[in-house]
């Protein structure tokens, strides 16, 4: 996750068109658990705490969603055979 992210930019004042999410959650240096939502297919991420969006390098737009989606499918396995 964080080699995806290292070289996220920051929107500043923009607000891209969202088209399905997925909502996830990070625990921040001082140990606060944050919310986060990650855009289905356009490659950035909003920041709820500080209503910031930031948007993926789109040369590695297709490994972060093929990695999203290994991941959502992992959690899916791993709920049902619980």
């Amino acid at each position: 996750m964080h080699a995806f992210l290292v070289d996220a930019k920051d929107l500043q004042g923009k607000k891209p068109i969202w088209m399905g999410c997925y909502l996830t959650s990070c625990k921040t240096p001082d140990g606060q658990v944050r919310k986060v939502l990650i855009s289905h297919y356009a490659g950035f991420i909003y920041c709820e705490w500080d209503k910031s969006y930031y948007l993926l390098d789109s040369s590695q737009l297709k490994s972060w969603l093929e990695y999203l989606s290994n991941t959502y499918v992992s959690i899916e396995l791993t709920s049902n055979s619980q």
